[in-house]
């Protein structure tokens, strides 16, 4: 089984992206360099990003620095979308974004 866990990363990264843009692209709509939400939802999205393009590296430090801004700004997502209730779906996904995240962390590109 230790041979097919390639694969279950890059399924891992390649879900988040697309759950990622699911859920940020509707932001980019109306973007405003104003607004902090915005701001932390572009960053987001570029940790996603970086977090694929780790799996492309030799070294695992953009996957592992990616999976802490991944984990923390799905944290304040999940902080935002569940403050008053915490039963829902984007709580819930932002919840498996960040624990996505968490995983890259400890684990890098294994």
């Amino acid at each position: 089984m230790k041979s097919i866990s390639p694969l279950a990363a890059w399924l891992l990264r390649i879900t988040l992206l697309l759950i990622v843009a699911a859920h940020i692209l509707p932001v980019f709509n109306n973007f405003s360099f104003s607004s902090l939400n915005d701001i932390l939802s572009a960053a987001f999205a570029l940790s996603v990003v970086l977090l694929l393009l780790g799996g492309f590296m030799k070294k695992s430090t953009l996957t592992m620095v990616s999976g802490v801004l991944v984990m923390l700004l799905a944290g304040w997502h999940a902080y935002l979308v569940g403050v008053f209730n915490i039963i829902n779906l984007p709580f819930a996904s932002y919840l498996l974004m960040g624990a996505v995240g968490f995983h890259f962390f400890i684990t890098g590109n294994k």
